[in-house]
């Protein structure tokens, strides 16, 4: 039996909306697990710096929480549209979105460990 320890993602589009994530979790030997039938929720924030404040820390842009099924697969596709950004488009200019910080974290599982540090371009 195994032991969960981590999630894992993987930025699959290269820039630009709708954005593919896929998303793994991981045993405490850092493989991807194989569930025959699981769900769970996940919630997804994401962040960015102002382009005319660039040191100010980064700001919540957008996010949400989405339920993830794996069905005889390590792998689930997340997939981030323009409607998970939920700050106006007026000001949504002041924002770098070719470095978004994408950060993931199990809902019901506060003990798994987070992605944190998954940047992606979603400027195109």
């Amino acid at each position: 039996m195994a032991l969960l320890e981590s999630i894992k993602a993987t930025n699959v589009t290269a820039a630009g909306l709708p954005h593919d994530i896929d998303v793994q979790l991981l045993d405490t030997a850092a493989h991807a697990i194989r569930f025959g039938d699981f769900s769970f929720e996940l919630n997804i924030t994401l962040t960015a710096r102002s382009v005319t404040a660039p040191d100010e820390p980064p700001k919540r842009i957008g996010g949400l929480q989405s339920r993830v099924r794996f069905v005889n697969q390590p792998t689930v596709r997340l997939t981030i549209a323009k409607g998970h950004i939920t700050i106006p488009d007026a000001l949504l200019v002041d924002f770098d979105l070719a470095r978004v910080n994408v950060t993931i974290r199990a809902a019901a599982f506060p003990g798994l460990n987070a992605v944190e540090d998954l940047s992606v371009d979603m400027s195109s």
